[in-house]
C-alpha cells in the first residue's frame, strides 16, 4: 500500500518476504512501514512487525485500514521447497501504534494455502440482508 503525500515522505506498507538477507542471516519474513522521500529517493524504516520462526518465501500481504491497524496476510506454500513445512497461513489484524494483536486467525491444515486477504465489510457483501445492514 502506498500513501503518497503531497509534502513530506510518502508512508509505504509492504511486506519482506526476506530473501537476499546477507549470508548468514536468519531467515525471516516481516512488515514494514516505509517513510519514502521521493526527491531524494531515500527511504527508512518507520515501524516493523515479525514474529519469532515466521518465514515465507513468497505468499504475503499487508493492508493499511481505515482504522489505522494493519492487516497482515502470513501467506503459507505448502508445495515451495523453502517453506516451513508446519507453517499454516494466518491473518491478524495489529495496531502498529501499541504493538497490539486485535485477532488472529489461523487455517486448520498446513497443506491448505492462503496469499493475500482484504477486509471487506459484511453489509458490503451481503445488502440484501436488512436485519443486520439497516438502512440499505
Amino acid at each position: 500500500k502506498v500513501v503518497p503525500a503531497a509534502t513530506g515522505p510518502w508512508e509505504v506498507w509492504l511486506r519482506d518476504n526476506g530473501y537476499g538477507r546477507p549470508a548468514g542471516s536468519p531467515r525471516s519474513s516481516r512488515v514494514l512501514r516505509l517513510a519514502v522521500d521521493v526527491p531524494a529517493r531515500t527511504a527508512r524504516i518507520e515501524w516493523e512487525w515479525t514474529e519469532p520462526g515466521w518465514f515465507e518465501p513468497v505468499f504475503g500481504d499487508v493492508d493499511l485500514l481505515p482504522s489505522g491497524h494493519v492487516l497482515v496476510t502470513m501467506g503459507h506454500c505448502p508445495q515451495c521447497a523453502s517453506a516451513p513445512a508446519a507453517r499454516r497461513t494466518t491473518w491478524l489484524e495489529l495496531d502498529p501504534q501499541t504493538g497490539a494483536e486485535i485477532w488472529r486467525a489461523e487455517l486448520p491444515d498446513p497443506l491448505q494455502s492462503g496469499y493475500r486477504a482484504d477486509r471487506i465489510a459484511p453489509c458490503d457483501l451481503f445488502p440484501e440482508q436488512r436485519t443486520w445492514c439497516p438502512g440499505r
